[in-house]
């Protein structure tokens, strides 16, 4: 494990270096190649000494494009898989840079510039840094190593770990079998198709074989979590509830324990800690960005207005905070009375009752905007789990155990489980995700789901 985090590392370190060279590079030979060549444009080659007298700002674009490359997941190994990906990103942040190079020397009215070298400078970013990723990634791949895998439990959780694994081949996880449960360790040879190699008291015998790389446990359903799932769904807590950790629980969490005397306890129903800031900040950073897109907005509900017709924006019953009811408001993205003849039911990635102008809102996340306003009525904030239905709501408190424990905090436009999720991920993975953002919040914890959610939305991903 430790081998392909330096990998990673490495492969990230590399990757920066060649774009930080690049940009220089690029740019010289811009100016090198007009010197040389009159192009297809022009009537002249354009002196080498005219490269003297500019007013350059590389390091404009120096910034801009490590930023931009980053945004746009060129650093995250696990991503940009396609040919065809890398290419398109590319071009789209080529583009932008040179946008905005035109609109500092515009506004600076520097005319000393050559308008040519804006054009080779587009095409040389667009060509060598496709090609870097493109030939980097190709060398990455075949250097990342197959990880062996076991996995430890019984269960539906151990067979929704053995499709998540076979449905994601790139993390380059190789199952080599299962240990069930001491007590469940039946006849049975296969578990969906991978060999059952023994019980759980055989993992220390396997481990010392040096072949397992990585083990990963899933622990069945206890009588602590019926006892967290009943009292999530009570309205007030009556006592303090603490629990005694064992060394298992304290190695696998971050403890904040209370003591008794010698006996260190964990308080296993609490109150999250969210700062007073965090309300300051999401009305400020509302209001802010809510007047930057009232362009978009405006252009939104135009687009709908023709391609969709009335009504514009979409509302709906959702359960915020101590599950207080809300009209959550977004651009209509679905056929009108999507549910009359099917009543409830949850969205996916191929929803047949989205309509094309909304897949594409859906895609980079621009039906999201009106929700600024909910966030300026104090009903939702920028990072939090993402509010639900009362019809699902009332399903999950009682088929998901533990699940009221999400409504101790404001519902978020995007959390945790949106920016590590997808559509189709199951509502017991997203609780986890949930409960370990509103009980290990911080501020610089906010700030990298908004970065990662900013990538989401220039990249237009959703998660396999």
């Amino acid at each position: 494990m430790k081998k392909i985090s330096k990998l990673r590392n490495l492969t990230r370190l590399v990757l920066v270096t060649g774009d930080v060279v690049t940009i220089p590079v690029v740019y010289f030979l811009s100016y090198f190649i007009r010197s040389k060549s009159a192009l297809l444009f022009f009537q002249e080659k354009m002196p080498m000494d005219r490269m003297e007298i500019v007013n350059h700002r590389l390091w404009i674009l120096l910034i801009m494009h490590i930023l931009l490359l980053y945004l746009h997941g060129f650093y995250d190994t696990m991503s940009l898989r396609k040919k065809s990906d890398i290419l398109a990103r590319t071009i789209r942040i080529g583009t932008f840079e040179m946008l905005v190079l035109v609109a500092v020397y515009f506004f600076s009215q520097d005319i000393l510039f050559p308008r040519s070298i804006f054009v080779l400078l587009w095409l040389l970013i667009i060509s060598c840094t496709s090609a870097w990723h493109g030939a980097w990634r190709k060398v990455f791949n075949k250097r990342l190593p197959t990880r062996n895998v076991i996995i430890v439990g019984t269960g539906e959780n151990v067979r929704n770990v053995i499709r998540e694994v076979q449905r994601l081949p790139m993390y380059g996880l190789e199952i080599i079998g299962v240990l069930k449960e001491d007590d469940d360790c039946s006849n049975d040879t296969r578990l969906l198709g991978y060999p059952i190699l023994g019980c759980r008291s055989d993992l220390l015998d396997l481990l010392k074989t040096g072949t397992i790389d990585e083990v990963i446990i899933s622990s069945g359903d206890t009588w602590q979590d019926d006892l967290v799932g009943a009292i999530s769904r009570m309205e007030q807590i009556p006592a303090r509830i603490c629990v005694l950790p064992t060394c298992y629980e304290i190695l696998i969490g971050r403890i904040n324990h209370i003591r008794l005397y010698d006996i260190p306890l964990i308080e296993m129903i609490k109150h999250p800690d969210i700062p007073v800031s965090k309300r300051f900040l999401d009305f400020t950073g509302a209001l802010v960005l809510l007047i930057v897109s009232i362009p978009l907005f405006i252009l939104s509900s135009l687009l709908i207005l023709v391609f969709m017709g009335k009504p514009v924006l979409f509302r709906q019953e959702r359960l915020g905070k101590n599950q207080k009811p809300f009209v959550i408001l977004k651009f209509r993205t679905m056929i009108r009375n999507a549910e009359e003849n099917t009543g409830p039911i949850l969205t996916s990635e191929a929803d047949e009752r989205v309509t094309p102008l909304g897949r594409w809102l859906r895609k980079y996340r621009i039906d999201e905007i009106p929700q600024l306003i909910n966030i300026l009525r104090g009903e939702m904030s920028f990072v939090g789990p993402r509010p639900e239905r009362p019809f699902f709501a009332e399903k999950y408190l009682v088929s998901v155990k533990g699940y009221g424990e999400r409504f101790k905090a404001l519902p978020g436009l995007t959390g945790l489980a949106q920016v590590n999720g997808g559509y189709d991920t199951r509502p017991e993975n997203k609780l986890k995700y949930d409960l370990a953002y509103i009980y290990n919040h911080t501020l610089w914890l906010d700030l990298k789901i908004l970065v990662e959610t900013i990538k989401v939305i220039l990249t237009g991903r959703i998660n396999p």
